[in-house]
């Protein structure tokens, strides 16, 4: 398969803003990609949201201009979500030829069900090996950029902890309270509920993903806490490959992944917290070129196609 030429038969459509560190990695990897919907204010948003999950007519005047476009291409890869989940029976009954991707990169939510109706009109794939047997959906792995580069800064703390509660506050608020106190951290939740936090401290506002970079950039290590639903590795994961970081998950299928080295990767729930300082102090083991690549978002892309 010539993957620059099916590049360029391909649209990559996901719901984010112009700026968005991943659309910018698209385009600089010569990938088609639009943004799905319009932009508009909070209010219209929401206006916006409840109109496609009532499924009200003409729910095509929030599309971006990309709806004028689909003729260009053969193939639509859509990045699921909630206000995703009516365009592949749209984007069929404009162009029957077509042949639309729906790759789901959360884990399956009561909005989101592949149900049999979805799959009339496009393909269904997800990065979480849980939802692929629940769902029967075809696997392929979450992706990163080999063009992303980190900022260069000295190490100031051994751990580094950014993400949204979605139910993870109370483990991170505990471990934060269990970790050896000699182990400097750098702990992030995002959370509208500070009740279910018993250190305030760890508390904080959004990030760019450049202030998300940097701050790996100073640390030893990420941790990663995948959500209950979750299975496979979540974008941190691939952030410590990338970047030569070490990892700390709770992700205890990470043993069988091709890149699992006991060096590199700490498990939580399989090895004792008490040997976490002797794991950092551990030197890291490089992984193959080969391997790494292998989840560049090239090589993710390709996968779609090798069936």
């Amino acid at each position: 398969m010539n993957i620059n030429k099916r590049k360029k038969s391909t649209l990559l459509l996901v719901q984010t803003i112009k700026d968005d560190y991943a659309y910018l990695e698209w385009q600089k990897n010569n990938f088609n990609a639009d943004i799905i919907m319009k932009p508009f204010p909070k209010l219209i948003r929401g206006i916006r949201r409840g109109w496609i999950y009532l499924h009200l007519p003409y729910e095509n005047v929030w599309y971006n201009n990309w709806k004028n476009e689909i003729s260009n291409y053969d193939t639509i890869l859509i990045h699921a979500s909630s206000i995703t989940m009516h365009l592949p029976e749209w984007i069929k009954s404009k162009n029957s030829d077509i042949k639309v991707i729906l790759w789901y990169w959360n884990p399956v939510t009561k909005r989101t069900v592949p149900t049999e109706k979805i799959r009339k009109y496009c393909e269904v794939w997800s990065f979480n090996y849980k939802d692929c047997e629940k769902y029967n959906m075809n696997y392929n792995s979450q992706y990163y950029f080999k063009s992303m580069t980190l900022p260069e800064n000295k190490i100031d703390y051994e751990i580094f902890f950014i993400g949204s509660d979605k139910g993870r506050a109370k483990i991170i608020d505990g471990l934060h309270e269990n970790i050896d106190k000699n182990i400097s951290t750098n702990f992030n939740v995002v959370t509208n509920n500070s009740n279910n936090i018993k250190n305030k401290n760890i508390i904080s506002d959004k990030m760019s993903y450049d202030e998300i970079l940097y701050n790996i950039s100073k640390s030893k290590s990420i941790l990663e806490i995948l959500q209950s639903t979750q299975s496979s590795p979540s974008l941190r994961t691939f952030e410590a490959l990338f970047f030569s970081k070490k990892l700390i998950t709770n992700n205890k299928n990470i043993i069988n992944y091709d890149f699992y080295h006991p060096n590199n990767i700490f498990i939580i729930g399989e090895n004792k917290l008490q040997n976490l300082k002797g794991f950092l102090s551990l030197p890291y083991k490089n992984i193959s070129q080969e391997i790494i690549d292998s989840y560049d978002i090239n090589l993710w892309f390709k996968r779609f196609f090798n069936n």
